[in-house]
């Protein structure tokens, strides 16, 4: 009863977010979503080149922040805004790659101990076969993780520091964490068939 309990708030909370993130807004609200964007790019744009970060990108620093707020939840999008850094990458080929990575890894991070708990709670121990579970699981939330843009600082000695803006697809996320809890349910079904027939 107490896992049921369980799988029954985190749908409820899984149903809740997704009507909440598929929300649809009109032209005027979409209209005041923009400026807003516009008007944080800028500032954010000045910032970055007081601060001597440079962006070599598609059109401007300061329309590519613009896309990238508009993508975010605060600003009538579905996504979550994240951004990394790093130093003395040898060329921005490959700080872009390591940028990437580090985005991932700490989303995977993020998602490692729910995902760890769900599953204890409803196979009652950590196994092997769990823990290949939960690899399995995180790598699907890898591809959720999109890169906006990436601005830099070239260094005396010929290596870059990097900054990589990052936004987190919110709704892919929640479509496979309800669909892994309707695969718990079901594994919690079997088992409970399963008992009941040897008893």
């Amino acid at each position: 009863m107490k896992r049921f309990f369980k799988l029954f708030t985190l749908l409820s909370l899984i149903s809740f977010s997704i009507s909440v993130s598929a929300q649809e807004y009109t032209k005027k609200e979409m209209s005041a979503f923009t400026k807003a964007a516009e008007k944080e790019a800028k500032q954010a744009t000045k910032k970055l080149e007081k601060e001597k970060w440079e962006y070599n990108g598609v059109g401007t620093l300061a329309k590519a922040y613009e896309r990238y707020l508009l993508n975010t939840e605060d600003f009538g999008g579905t996504c979550e805004a994240r951004s990394y850094e790093i130093n003395n990458a040898p060329n921005l080929r490959n700080g872009e790659k390591s940028l990437l990575n580090m985005a991932q890894s700490s989303y995977a991070q993020e998602n490692e101990a729910y995902l760890k708990l769900e599953q204890t709670a409803h196979s009652g121990q950590v196994d092997v076969t769990l823990e290949d579970n939960v690899v399995k699981a995180l790598a699907q939330f890898s591809g959720d993780i999109k890169r906006s843009f990436i601005v830099y600082k070239k260094n005396h000695n010929g290596t870059y520091n990097m900054r990589g803006y990052f936004i987190i697809d919110s709704n892919n996320t929640k479509a496979k964490i309800r669909k892994m809890a309707r695969e718990l349910e079901d594994e919690a079904e079997l088992s409970k068939k399963i008992k009941s027939a040897v008893e």
